[in-house]
């Protein structure tokens, strides 16, 4: 055979080949790709769009609605965090904004410098309220994976940029450049998707830490970062009247003794929750499990747990999710073995605030949870 046709028949084999491997969808038929009868699955994973036009039966935009994060299902126990929707039509700005429900947090933002600027741009406010409980975790994390390169102070001086010690066998620090000092102005202005996108993607030598820290967690190393940016001015604010357990188990007696109400509410001060929802933060259940043992060992006692927003936002939203977030840490203590027929919750809104809703610290403070002890 002549060289020239068997040339010809390989390269019609070969059209043949890559004409046959990939097919769209249609009716029964679930899409093909690679290879002949190589068919795709037509399952689909929830809150994470794989969308790929030959192997789906329906236009991105229906895709989309499959998946979306719904009400998880009654008595299950959320594993993790993830954004939702927020309509927006271009399906970009769904990203990590706080929003708690099963599963993890889609980052729309792609490995660029142009999305690097957009979601500097798009990130302004870190969706964990400030907590020691919070700034301890992120301290903790930060010295694992940040301090080596940018320093225990955030200075860019970590252990890699060390000096040479010849008496030692040290030959010095390993990094070709120094790490940034984030203590610079420019990164004291910068908004905080600039150091999240960090850490989903990394920025020059800097690998991507999005694999080691969970969604809660890398905000919970910004809180840090910024609170070695700003020193005691970035702490969280000391609530009146806060949660202490001789103070609870003292108002207690006093109710037993007088056998009227307490006068005061005492404040869950480490109780939060991610913005705009009533899912309760991890770094809550601490003093929670705190008021539970109380609980145990008082039994009988009865409590009116109360949720409290600032004024930002309409006035009957607030009110609903001031009753979701007192009802949350409600289901958290009957969870926990507390006898629900003791207890009682209420949302107040934005009507009872401690603090002026003038300022950021004033607001903070006005977004709370409380209980009163009742006879």
């Amino acid at each position: 055979m002549k060289k020239q046709n068997i040339l010809f028949i390989a390269a019609l084999a070969l059209v043949i080949v890559v004409a046959s491997s990939c097919g769209p969808s249609e009716g029964d038929y679930t899409g093909k790709e690679y290879m002949p009868d190589m068919a795709h699955s037509i399952a689909y994973e929830a809150n994470y769009s794989s969308y790929y036009n030959y192997n789906q039966f329906s236009e991105e935009g229906d895709y989309r609605k499959l998946i979306e994060p719904r009400k998880p299902v009654a008595n299950t126990i959320a594993r993790g965090y993830t954004g939702v929707a927020t309509g927006a039509s271009d399906n970009v700005h769904d990203a990590a904004f706080g929003i708690p429900a099963n599963g993890f947090v889609p980052y729309y933002y792609e490995d660029t410098e142009e999305d690097r600027l957009r979601a500097t741009a798009d990130m302004t406010t870190n969706p964990f309220t400030l907590t020691d409980a919070g700034l301890a975790q992120g301290k903790e994390l930060y010295n694992v994976y940040c301090g080596i390169c940018h320093g225990e102070k955030a200075d860019g001086n970590g252990y890699l940029v060390r000096d040479a010690n010849a008496a030692k066998g040290d030959l010095g620090g390993k990094y070709p450049s120094q790490p940034s000092n984030l203590t610079d102005d420019e990164y004291k202005g910068a908004n905080v998707g600039r150091f999240y996108h960090a850490i989903m993607y990394g920025k020059n030598v800097m690998g991507s830490y999005k694999d080691k820290l969970s969604y809660e967690e890398r905000w919970q190393v910004i809180h840090y970062i910024r609170s070695l940016q700003f020193g005691d001015s970035y702490k969280p604010l000391a609530a009146t009247a806060s949660f202490d357990s001789s103070l609870v188990i003292n108002t207690i007696k006093e109710v037993v003794a007088t056998g009227k109400a307490s006068t005061s509410a005492l404040v869950l001060d480490n109780v939060s929750f991610a913005t705009g929802s009533a899912i309760l933060t991890d770094g809550s259940k601490s003093q929670l499990d705190d008021l539970v043992s109380i609980l145990k060992s008082n039994d009988g006692v009865n409590i009116q747990i109360n949720g409290h927003t600032d004024n930002e936002g309409d006035a009957a939203k607030n009110k609903t999710l001031s009753e979701e977030r007192a009802k949350a840490v409600y289901d958290y203590l009957v969870g926990a073995g507390i006898n629900g027929g003791t207890m009682s919750y209420k949302g107040f809104g934005d009507t009872d605030p401690t603090a002026s809703n003038e300022s950021a610290e004033g607001r903070q403070k006005n977004r709370r949870t409380d209980f009163i002890i009742l006879n």
